[in-house]
């Protein structure tokens, strides 16, 4: 990839990709375009304009712990990433979680989803219809084949995420009603959970805010609900209020040995 020269703006814009897309970026394609991002900083570096020092001023910060990302075989990506664009099948060896060993797979590539520093192939496996996702840094090799992709009826990777398959989720919607501590509150009050979300405020100071809203039930709906800790409490549905009080039992009886 051949670029014009830059202009300070167009290098400003080259080298803020550089800063926040080298977690999301594989290795390769960051190799690839080092000339262009080495090119953008020396652009900045000829003009007195201010543009240069604006990197030094912007941070984009994640939620919660920064995992390191994991390791990719570049040549697996690399024979994943072709077989993607040219819409071919690939066969590769995957190792499953927890496994010992890798298995082989006929895929039908279809997409590639980015999350949390975690890259996966969406994809369906040899005749089956079934999509599936397959992450990337379990892939120990990967070869094109001249097979061209089986890709089911209607597929739309938008619709793959809508339905919560990233999400863990349980495929159904469900009426939250919880209580929240009003400090913690105060995020759903700028950031909604839903559009039908609704905030009833609290009568005393001793009391939590109840927010109520349709969401998707998700592994991912309740890490984020234990993550408040004390300061939420689950009143509907029944059933999830009832997980809740299974978690809480357990979590006391972790913490009741004070020898431990």
């Amino acid at each position: 990839m051949n670029l014009p020269a830059l202009d300070p703006h167009a290098a400003l814009a080259l080298q803020l990709a550089h800063s926040y897309l080298e977690r999301l970026l594989p290795s390769t394609t960051l190799d690839h375009l080092e000339p262009q991002f080495r090119l953008a900083a020396e652009t900045l570096d000829k003009h007195g304009n201010g543009l240069r020092k604006w990197p030094d001023k912007i941070r984009v910060l994640p939620r919660g712990p920064a995992l390191a990302a994991p390791k990719v075989n570049p040549e697996a990506q690399s024979g994943l990433y072709d077989a993607l664009l040219k819409e071919k099948r690939v066969r590769i060896h995957y190792r499953k979680s927890l496994a010992e060993e890798s298995n082989e797979y006929e895929l039908n590539p279809l997409g590639l989803i980015v999350r949390d520093r975690v890259s996966y192939l969406i994809a369906t496996a040899g005749d089956s219809l079934d999509v599936k996702q397959y992450a990337l840094h379990r892939m120990e090799a990967a070869e094109i084949l001249d097979t061209p992709v089986i890709c089911p009826k209607g597929f739309d990777i938008d619709a793959f995420i809508r339905q919560g398959e990233m999400a863990f989720a349980t495929g159904r919607n469900i009426h939250l009603r919880f209580a929240l501590a009003s400090l913690a509150a105060r995020q759903l009050r700028e950031c909604p959970l839903a559009p039908d979300q609704t905030i009833i405020e609290a009568e005393t100071e001793d009391d939590y805010p109840i927010i109520e809203a349709t969401v998707q039930d998700s592994m991912e709906l309740r890490w984020w609900l234990q993550s408040f800790g004390d300061e939420a409490e689950i009143l509907e549905p029944s059933d999830l209020r009832e997980d809740f009080r299974n978690v809480a039992n357990n979590l006391a009886s972790y913490y009741a040995d004070e020898s431990a």
